[in-house]
């Protein structure tokens, strides 16, 4: 008598051996099994906290940002300036953060400070923030810092960025193109600063700087 095996019964001996394997395979790696598990739970853990933290440090950065400000429109300034530099020291890294450090920066600069307000600027910028005004501020804030320690040429490099930048917004690109050619002419790179002026009358022909930057260009020395 033949003993046929059912497409069944050959489907429930090869589960019942699939778990046996499994069994044995737990059993011989439980506890590179159960690391696995708690590494993986660790992870998410922290992912989690990670995330509830940095909620946490834009909440608290925000309520201090309003009370630097608070003190600043106040009069208060050596209160502002202190809590400008505690949001941008625990809190460098969020929105208001990033905020603070140009106001620290514009208060540092206004104290003839403009290593420390260049350092504020450069640390801002770093960041990349999302907001375009922040980052305009802190590549302007280099800018001018630079040209107030004398480094024209570095000056006039920022604000040729500046322009590339902000070419849709006519007025800060041309008067980032006026700066940029003052800064050129004040570097003694005559051509350069030329340059920049032919490109502010060029590409913005109708605008309120056009007329000064012709001036500028024919104050020039002719090579």
């Amino acid at each position: 008598m033949s003993h046929r095996i059912s497409k069944h019964r050959l489907k429930h001996d090869e589960f019942a051996e699939d778990m046996m394997r499994t069994v044995n395979f737990v059993k011989r790696y439980s506890t590179e099994v159960l690391a696995v598990a708690i590494g993986v739970l660790v992870i998410a853990v922290g992912l989690v906290f990670i995330s509830q933290n940095r909620s946490k440090s834009e909440q608290t950065a925000g309520l201090m940002l309003n009370s630097a400000h608070g003190a600043m429109m106040s009069g208060n300034f050596p209160q502002a300036q202190e809590g400008y530099r505690e949001i941008a020291t625990r809190h460098g890294s969020t929105a208001a953060g990033q905020e603070a450090r140009i106001y620290l920066g514009n208060i540092l600069f206004q104290q003839h400070d403009y290593q420390g307000a260049l350092k504020q600027y450069r640390e801002c910028a770093k960041s990349r923030p999302k907001n375009p005004l922040l980052l305009q501020a802190a590549l302007s804030g280099i800018a001018a810092c630079l040209e107030q320690e004398g480094d024209f040429a570095g000056a006039a490099g920022q604000y040729a960025a500046i322009a590339d930048r902000m070419r849709k917004e006519e007025y800060l690109a041309s008067d980032a193109l006026m700066n940029a050619g003052r800064c050129y002419a004040e570097a003694g790179q005559p051509e350069r600063a030329r340059g920049s002026f032919q490109r502010l009358i060029d590409d913005y022909p109708g605008g309120p700087l056009t007329p000064e930057a012709k001036a500028a260009i024919q104050m020039l020395p002719v090579l």
